[in-house]
């Protein structure tokens, strides 16, 4: 991120010197059809009449490690496909066959990252990666002056030449590996990948009415050579300052449960974040949730998935009884009836081509999203479980009948 006026100038900076609106789908003409994509049939229905080239970009779970790629954007302009590898029992063959067909331009900022990341994690030596600092600093002379030859973020990127605030939210560290995605994450997802095209095409224009030669700008990524810069591992919320009244774990965890990450998630995470006070079994977990939600009531959340992780641990239901009376007013618990994942790591597709053993990886975490309405339909389309409480299930037992403790398969 750098500058002319202050080389540290930051979006937040430019956007409170001259406002702009924010970047969506909606407000781009034409407005592209999104379409989400988790089988390799829909793949390749997606994929006909789907000519480069595509504005590029790949999404990843980031806490409480970095995962593997779980996402890929790409975008013609007219349509945007997201193609969740994550859902996939193995990397879609014709998604490795456009991605490494040099003749097709595949579009981004800081593109050599993602590469680097398909090459070791599937085996995708990807071609025609063009990024878009280089290529923007060969071209405009105003971004010459702003920021660096190698360029700067996508969201400065694009306040510069589309006069938008794309937005960079705490969606962008959500759960990429929840099945299936959200509106927001697609919103966010979809958006990261039509800029990039936008501002490749505005700059190709720009190119060939002023006759710059583009053979020298260094654009195209060449993933042999190139140095791919490192991110400082610090802790992703870190930025993210909780509202009046509530503490910084108590929002933290909030954020993660709320974009869809599991209790274990958030305690692992502040563990390995060393994060002060930081909870160290579900029971802390859901203290922290309860607290927020009891501090600020206008926090959405979905009061079925949240009893739900409540009645797994007889604690916690004793510790907040009054609260679920209050906030979560049901006689049953309804979720997704969905099985919960070990580790991220095992329910992943192969490489490419390559089919991973289905006997024993497909276990998916539960990860709901608590409450906000654009994400309604997702809880409604899963198949409703009926779960009684731990004081419902006590009094329908028989006399000297003996309690059997209930195995968790509900994690969140």
């Amino acid at each position: 991120m750098a500058g002319s006026l202050v080389r540290a100038q930051t979006t937040q900076a430019i956007q409170a010197i001259q406002p702009q609106p924010p970047y969506t789908i909606a407000s781009r003409t034409p407005v592209p059809a999104v379409i989400y994509i988790s089988t390799s049939q829909e793949l390749d229905a997606a994929l006909e009449d789907f000519q480069g080239p595509y504005g590029f970009d790949c999404e990843w779970k980031c806490m409480p490690e970095s995962g593997r790629i779980a996402l890929i954007q790409l975008s013609n302009g007219s349509k945007v496909l997201l193609i969740h590898v994550f859902a996939m029992s193995e990397f879609p063959v014709q998604l490795k066959a456009l991605l490494e067909d040099v003749s097709i331009a595949k579009v981004g900022v800081f593109v050599e990252g993602d590469g680097k990341r398909l090459r070791e994690e599937y085996g995708v030596v990807s071609r025609n990666l063009v990024n878009l600092g280089p290529l923007a600093w060969c071209i405009d002379a105003n971004f010459r002056t702003l920021y660096r030859q190698r360029g700067t973020s996508l969201a400065n990127t694009v306040i510069h030449f589309l006069q938008r605030v794309l937005p960079k939210g705490p969606v962008r560290l959500s759960n990429w590996e929840r099945v299936p995605l959200t509106d927001a994450q697609r919103e966010y997802a979809a958006g990261d990948a039509h800029c990039a095209l936008e501002i490749y095409r505005l700059l190709l224009t720009q190119a060939a009415s002023n006759n710059i030669d583009l053979r020298h700008c260094g654009h195209v990524v060449d993933l042999d050579t190139v140095i791919v810069y490192e991110f400082p591992d610090n802790y992703p919320l870190d930025q993210h300052r909780a509202p009046s009244g509530l503490t910084s774990n108590e929002y933290h965890a909030y954020t993660m449960w709320y974009h869809g990450y599991s209790s274990g998630d958030i305690q692992r995470t502040m563990a390995r974040y060393q994060v002060p006070a930081h909870p160290t079994d579900e029971t802390a977990v859901i203290s922290l949730l309860v607290g927020a939600l009891t501090k600020d009531i206008t926090l959405p959340f979905q009061a079925a998935a949240l009893r739900a992780l409540v009645e797994n641990d007889p604690v916690a239901v004793k510790q907040h009884e009054a609260f679920l009376a209050a906030r979560c007013p049901v006689a049953f618990s309804i979720v997704p009836a969905v099985e919960p994942q070990p580790a991220a790591s095992i329910s992943r597709p192969a490489l490419a081509g390559k089919k991973r053993n289905t006997r024993a990886h497909d276990e998916t975490e539960s990860t709901n999203e608590p409450g906000a309405a654009r994400d309604s339909a997702d809880m409604q389309a899963a198949t409703p479980v009926l779960r009684r409480s731990a004081r419902q299930a006590a009094s329908s037992r028989k006399p000297n009948e003996r309690a059997v403790k209930r195995r968790r398969t509900a994690r969140f």
